[in-house]
C-alpha cells in the first residue's frame, strides 16, 4: 500500500475511532435512540478504510453493500453472516432517515455494540494482515 493510500485508510479508521467515543458516550446516557447511528458509522468507515485499502469505489452508502458482497462476501475471504450484519448497518441508516427508529431500545443497541466491535476487528485486522503481507 503506498503512502497516500495508508494515509486515506488512516483517516479513515481514526473517523471510526471518533464514532466508537460519542458511541460510548450515547450509550452511557442511555440515549439509545441516538447511539445506533454512531455505531452504524463504526462500521461504515471501516468498510470505507477496506475498500480504499483496496481501490474499491462505492457511488453512496446502499452500494457498499453491493461492493462489500461482491468483493468479500461472495469471494469468501468473509462469511455470509458477516454480510448479512454489513447490511443490517446499512439498513440502520435507511431506518434514521425514515424516522423509524422505535426498535433502537437498550437491548438491541447493547447487542449492536457487541456485534460492531466484532465487525470492527475482522475488518481492521484484514487490513492490517495484507499489510504485514505488502
Amino acid at each position: 500500500m503506498d503512502t497516500a493510500t495508508r494515509g486515506r485508510v488512516n483517516n479513515l479508521l481514526t473517523k471510526t475511532i471518533e464514532y466508537n467515543i460519542i458511541s460510548d458516550s450515547k450509550i452511557k446516557q442511555k440515549d439509545w435512540k441516538n447511539a445506533a447511528e454512531p455505531l452504524a458509522q463504526i462500521c461504515y468507515y471501516a468498510v470505507l478504510a477496506l475498500f480504499e485499502r483496496d481501490q474499491i469505489k462505492p457511488i453512496d452508502k446502499m452500494d457498499t453493500k453491493t461492493k462489500f458482497s461482491e468483493h468479500y462476501i461472495e469471494t469468501g475471504i468473509f462469511d455470509k453472516p458477516t454480510g448479512d450484519f454489513y447490511n443490517s448497518i446499512i439498513d440502520i441508516f435507511q431506518d434514521i432517515a425514515n424516522h423509524e427508529t422505535k426498535k433502537f431500545n437498550k437491548s438491541y443497541v447493547l447487542d449492536l455494540d457487541l456485534k460492531m466491535r466484532s465487525f470492527n476487528w475482522k475488518i481492521v485486522k484484514y487490513i492490517v494482515g495484507y499489510d504485514f503481507m505488502d
